[in-house]
């Protein structure tokens, strides 16, 4: 009992975690701009020699 009340609390971790999406709201372009320019010129820690736009 307990190890199927674990496995069903893994996948539905593992799938809330997938369904994360980060959606950025900007009052004008030029902040949009200015983030835009921030995370490409910003390396990933995961990624090599990428920036965060690319990862």
């Amino acid at each position: 009992m307990n190890k199927g009340l674990l496995t069903l609390l893994l996948l539905f971790t593992c799938f809330a975690h997938a369904q994360v999406v980060d959606t950025w709201q900007f009052a004008n372009p030029q902040q949009q701009q200015q983030a835009l320019n921030i995370a490409s010129q910003l390396r990933c820690p995961q990624c090599q020699n990428q920036n965060l736009l690319e990862s």
